[in-house]
């Protein structure tokens, strides 16, 4: 099941995700049967918002992009989809696959937009997440250590 505020971005956006899902581990299809509930994301209940970063890859490392992640790619798709309509496509993901310059430049926007809201009014807190430093001094992680002349 999917909150019923997701409904409008899913259905004009990712039709293709309503009806079915994949299991995270087997990747197996699985059918979305309850389809839009009510009061089912922390938003709709009032509760804070759970965070759920992405790991630090390459192209991911700022805290921005690994924590706002979902709410980049809402973003930038919805303006990606706009901006596609503008220039004739009837289905934004047709323009994706000829224009992914701008789409990264809009994804670039939606970031910096997005920091900046973050640092009026933060929505997730980054102060429980562990440094590098951290994790090698708390797991006590053996490293090698080479010297430079």
């Amino acid at each position: 099941m999917m909150c019923l505020c997701d409904k409008e971005f899913a259905e004009q956006y990712l039709p293709h995700q309503i009806r079915v899902g994949n299991e995270l581990k087997t990747r197996q299809e699985v059918r979305v049967t309850l389809g839009f509930q009510p009061n089912i994301c922390n938003t709709c209940r009032n509760l804070p918002e759970e965070p759920q970063p992405k790991a630090a890859i390459h192209g991911r490392t700022s805290k921005i992009a690994r924590y706002y992640w979902r709410e980049i790619g809402v973003g930038t798709i919805r303006k990606f989809a706009e901006w596609s309509g503008t220039q004739g496509y009837s289905d934004w993901t047709k323009a994706l696959t000829q224009h992914q310059d701008m789409y990264k430049a809009i994804e670039r926007e939606v970031t910096a937009d997005i920091k900046v809201l973050h640092e009026q009014s933060p929505k997730y807190s980054y102060e429980a997440e562990e440094s590098q430093n951290d994790v090698v001094t708390n797991g006590q992680i053996k490293t090698a250590t080479t010297d430079v002349e």
